[in-house]
C-alpha cells in the first residue's frame, strides 16, 4: 500500500485529510488479514465518517482509480440470496443474467445493482 497514493489523495482533498486517514488504516486493516474484503458505500460511509456521503464517494472514486481500491457493479439476486455477478462499469451489466440462486434468467432491474468497493490481498 502506496503512501505516496494517500498523500496525493489528501493534496487532492485536502478539507477531508482526517477521512483519507481512515480510509488508509481500514485498508490497512483489511490488508492484515487474508482474503478479500467488499464493502458497499453505506458500510463505509459508518466506518469512515465522512462529511458528507457525497464527498466520500468522490475519495473512494479517486482513490480506486489510483488503485488502492477495486470498485465493481454487483446485480443482486431477486431471491435476495446474493449476487449473480460482478462487472466493472454499469455499461458492462447485461439486460439479462442468469440468477443461479433461482435457477432461469432474468432481466437486470436496476434496484438488484449494487456499488462495491473491494481490498485485495
Amino acid at each position: 500500500m502506496s503512501s505516496d497514493k494517500f498523500d496525493i489523495l489528501i493534496d487532492e482533498f485536502p478539507e477531508e485529510t482526517a477521512l483519507v486517514r481512515r480510509l488508509r488504516e481500514l485498508i490497512a486493516r483489511a490488508l492484515a488479514t487474508p482474503g478479500r474484503k467488499e464493502f458497499s458505500p453505506t458500510r463505509l460511509y459508518d466506518e469512515l465518517h465522512p462529511t458528507n456521503y457525497r464527498i466520500m464517494i468522490r475519495v473512494l472514486s479517486s482513490a480506486s482509480e489510483k488503485g488502492l481500491l477495486h470498485k465493481h457493479i454487483r446485480v443482486e439476486s431477486s431471491s435476495g440470496k446474493g449476487g449473480i455477478g460482478d462487472f466493472n462499469s454499469l455499461i458492462d451489466v447485461p439486460p439479462r443474467l442468469y440468477d443461479s440462486r433461482i435457477g432461469r434468467d432474468v432481466e437486470v432491474m436496476q434496484d438488484q445493482l449494487e456499488m462495491i468497493y473491494s481490498i485485495e490481498r
